[in-house]
Order: C-alpha cells, then structure tokens, then sequence
C-alpha cells in the first residue's frame, strides 16, 4: 500500500477532470487486509479518504471501496473480497461534467481519475465535484439568460458581492437619473445632476469610468 501525488503537470488541462484530481489518496491492492487498510488511513495524511483505490502491481485501477463500508469489515477480508469490481473513472483530460455525472450515477462522493492505459493518477474530491456542478448549473443559467460565452469578467459582474456589484453599477445609475428625461426633474436629479457636472472637471472620473464620462459629454 503507498501514498502517491498527482503528476507533475496534471492539473492544467482547464476544466478537465485532471484539473480537480488530487493525488494523495488512500491505495491498496486485492490482496491487502481490511485490517491492513484501516491501519493505513490512520497512519498517513490524505487529500480524500472517501474511497479506497484498489490496483494492481501495475498501478492500474481494478476496484474501489468507499471508506464507510471498509470500517464495517471483518478484519481478516482481503479488499479483493470486498471491493466494487469494474469501478467507475474518468480520463484525466475528459471534460469536468463527465466526472460530476459519474458521480450522480453511480452514488460515489469521489470519482477515479486515470490515465489513457488505466493508471490511477488520484480523484476528484466532494468539494471539487460540489464546485464542478454549482459552475455547470450557473452555466446553463446564463445560457437561459443569453450569455452565451462566459468570461471571467462576466461571472464576477453577476457573482461578486452585493455591495461590490452596486458600487460597479452606481456610476451607470447616477448617469441614468441625471441625464435621462425619463427620470424627469426634482431635487434628486438636480443634485445629481451638480454631481455629474462637477465629475466632469475630475480627471480620476474620466481614468475610472470613461465609458460613462463619455456618455455625460
């Protein structure tokens, strides 16, 4: 039984799954004790212990075990009793969805990552399968709403704070009720509109908004 780390190198494929895998995760072979196992999670520190990776001499995976189930097992059951044969995995440069979706499918909170010949490399953990779903969900939403390519400009404006979306509109708003007859005339506008004539003296208001001190001239 060893403790491994991901590969140099993995976890720059975007929004692959080899993008989220850690590698230092709980591993053993067919022939290890359940006794044997459980001595070995207390014995190393993991980035996830939700599965017990099973492989064989080669390091290719041949079965899973969830932890829980592995706790409740009589010492001397080997893991290739008890393990789940033909597991569930996805390649590491397979798409971030395919990982979610074998997770939902197959009940599992930790989904294999292999490579091309079948090699375990690590999993993709619960927090990163929860991260990979919540962004796959506000991606279809912002597809609903016509965003149809997404920029990290884009999801800061609809997911950063409350209060930072409000001061990144304010200008837009103060130019609206000031200059837009819409909004028609009254003490408010006047003020604002007294603000917006003396911003336009501001240097530091044409750097920080020239879209809207543009507009105002």
């Amino acid at each position: 039984m060893s403790r491994h780390h991901s590969p140099q190198g993995v976890g720059r494929h975007g929004e692959s799954a080899g993008h989220y895998l850690v590698g230092a995760v709980p591993r053993a072979q067919p022939g290890d004790t359940a006794a044997a196992a459980r001595a070995m999670l207390s014995g190393c520190p993991y980035d996830a212990v939700e599965l017990i990776c099973i492989t064989d001499e080669l390091g290719k995976l041949v079965g899973i075990l969830p932890v829980a189930e592995l706790m409740a097992l009589p010492e001397a059951v080997t893991l290739g009793e008890a393990m789940y044969r033909d597991p569930p995995a996805v390649k590491v440069d397979e798409d971030q969805e395919r990982a979610a979706s074998i997770a939902l499918h197959h009940v599992i909170n930790a989904v294999p990552v292999v490579d091309h010949h079948g090699h375990l490399l690590g999993v993709v953990p619960p927090a990163a399968l929860l991260h990979i779903l919540r962004r796959e969900h506000v991606e279809d939403l912002h597809r609903l709403a016509g965003i149809g390519r997404e920029t990290a400009r884009a999801r800061e404006a609809i997911e950063s704070p409350p209060f930072r979306r409000a001061r990144h509109r304010l200008p837009w708003l103060l130019q609206q009720i000031g200059t837009d007859p819409a909004y028609g005339s009254g003490p408010l506008a006047t003020i604002i509109q007294d603000v917006l004539r003396a911003c336009e003296k501001n240097p530091l208001w044409e750097r920080a908004c020239p879209r809207h001190f543009n507009a105002i001239m």
